[in-house]
């Protein structure tokens, strides 16, 4: 193995995220850097490094996320760069001797691409001024100097082929792409239109297969939070298979399609905005999740929004795309507007020249490391692998409908992320720590019932305390809006409170008791906006 590796690109998702889309869009790229410094993928997957291999980059693969992040930081690197904020990424975020580059997987309006938890990152690379618009509208307390603009780097990469079970046209059909996106983790990113558009937008286009030849490329996430969204694309795949008249399922990676594409629908999703370089119609849905937080500032402010009533009519709309001019002038606006080119005025990559700056700049020393010990998962980790998400959601809504009450509102929140049991003397702090009545989410069940024990037994830490489990991020979002609270207040450090530094509208403040659980001086602080 490599002894040292300028950049490391960190991939350390499970085969389970179905998430390696992510690394292949990013390999043509990395290919450019590695012929100025040295690049190194790693990952811990067998599917990862073969993505790797596939495209000539240098690579070491860990058996588990664990060992990935050993790896990693055995090379030594200047700059580590990550396409996701996968919050189990959170062990190697705390290494200082690294610069950590957030360089996302796509430029889109979704809440994803400007929520709170970009402050983990020293740098985020971001396509252009539309990205740094989106940061500063719904970012507090975040330094716009740390966003570098690069374009969009894959835009300089060869246009692939269509995989072999694509028949190329033979007629004068035109061809519409239907790339829709998943449900999100969160309610306020469920912008999908498969469950509530999908069906009648597909049989809209395929009732006028004289016109139209339909392409369905769903998100390959799609169905993995929530079992009915897979149920209602598996149908719409099955439709466009069962019809005579040569549309496609598409299952391969997102780079030929808009090569070959006429025209595109879509929800707010990134393939919208790589879309937008081809200066072709479009057409977006617009969500039907009330609560999903839709940025109107950009080109989802300009459009029309098809509606889940809608989408009966997708052909016509689509018709009206294509014959009118204003869209097409449109989008080619809005792709000036959301991308910088990629190259700068000497003609040079601009990821290439940005990230080679960071490497020449980083002089930090990483520290030795021990050797490496394999930890098998716990017994409960072990368990939970064995049920479906499905189950787990239902089984942590239940624990949290029969355990809880709702928030009250309430000008003070606060988390206690940890598995660390809470001692006597802890317990005795809370009641002096805050000067009003205060909900404190915590995320282990156990604990959750000793601290409600706690309030139970003495009326005075009663008067104080309310406590509220919380078992997932989305909990804790409805937990915080529940309250009305402004500032978010996190009584230890750990790897769990990314499920509230998530988090938009809040002041974020590590407020650690002395008594409370140790914790590590680490990189990790940088993504609370106050440390008390």
């Amino acid at each position: 193995m490599t002894q040292h590796s300028d950049v490391v690109f960190f991939f350390g998702d499970s085969a389970e995220r179905k998430s390696l889309y992510q690394l292949r869009q990013w390999v043509g790229p990395l290919a450019r850097l590695a012929a100025k410094v040295s690049v190194t993928v790693v990952c811990s997957t067998v599917q990862a490094a073969d993505t790797a291999k596939a495209a000539g980059l240098p690579f070491v693969k860990g058996t588990n996320l664990a060992e990935a992040i050993y790896l990693a930081k055995s090379l030594k690197p200047k700059v580590i760069l990550y396409p996701n904020m996968f919050y189990e990424n959170y062990p190697i975020w705390g290494e200082g001797s690294a610069k950590h580059v957030f360089v996302s997987h796509g430029e889109s309006d979704k809440s994803y691409m400007s929520q709170n938890a970009i402050k983990f990152f020293d740098y985020l690379y971001v396509a252009g001024d539309m990205a740094i618009s989106r940061i500063r509208q719904n970012v507090q307390y975040f330094d716009l100097s740390r966003c570098i603009k690069i374009g969009r780097p894959q835009l300089l990469d060869p246009v692939p082929a269509p995989p072999k079970k694509f028949v190329a046209n033979t007629d004068q059909r035109k061809v519409v792409l239907y790339a829709p996106t998943w449900e999100g983790s969160l309610i306020q990113n469920r912008y999908g239109s498969v469950a509530s558009h999908g069906l009648q937008i597909v049989e809209s286009i395929l009732s006028k297969s004289d016109q139209f030849r339909l392409v369905y490329k769903p998100h390959p996430f799609t169905g993995s939070m929530i079992t009915s969204w897979g149920e209602a694309n598996d149908r719409i795949k099955n439709l466009i298979r069962s019809h005579p008249s040569n549309h496609f399922v598409d299952e391969s990676a997102f780079g030929w399609q808009p090569a070959i594409s006429d025209i595109m629908i879509t929800d707010v999703s990134a393939v919208a905005y790589d879309w937008l370089a081809t200066g072709k119609p479009i057409v977006l849905t617009k969500p039907a999740e009330p609560q999903a937080e839709l940025f109107t500032g950009g080109i989802f402010g300009e459009l029309p929004l098809m509606q889940a009533t809608q989408a009966a009519e997708a052909a016509n709309w689509v018709e009206r795309a294509l014959n009118d001019p204003a869209t097409t002038a449109t989008v080619s606006a809005w792709s000036k507007k959301y991308y910088q080119p990629a190259l700068d005025s000497k003609g040079q990559e601009l990821f290439v020249t940005e990230t080679m700056k960071l490497v020449q700049a980083n002089t930090a020393v990483w520290p030795e490391l021990k050797p490496f010990k394999a930890n098998g998962p716990s017994l409960k980790k072990r368990i939970a692998r064995l049920l479906p998400l499905d189950t787990k959601l239902f089984i942590s809504k239940s624990m949290e409908f029969l355990l809880n009450g709702s928030v009250a509102k309430s000008s003070q929140i606060a988390l206690y992320m940890t598995g660390a049991k809470p001692s006597q003397a802890f317990l005795a702090e809370l009641d002096q720590a805050f000067d009003a009545k205060v909900s404190l989410l915590i995320i282990s069940p156990l604990n959750f019932l000793r601290i409600k024990l706690a309030t139970l037994t003495n009326p005075k830490l009663r008067r104080k305390i309310s406590p509220h489990l919380v078992t997932n991020a989305q909990s804790v979002a409805t937990a915080v809006q529940q309250s009305g609270a402004k500032k978010l207040m996190y009584l230890s450090h750990s790897m769990d409170n990314h499920f509230g530094l998530r988090l938009n509208g809040l002041k974020h403040t590590f407020t650690p008791l002395a008594h409370g659980p140790k914790y590590n001086q680490d990189h990790n602080l940088v993504a609370y906006d106050d440390h008390n």
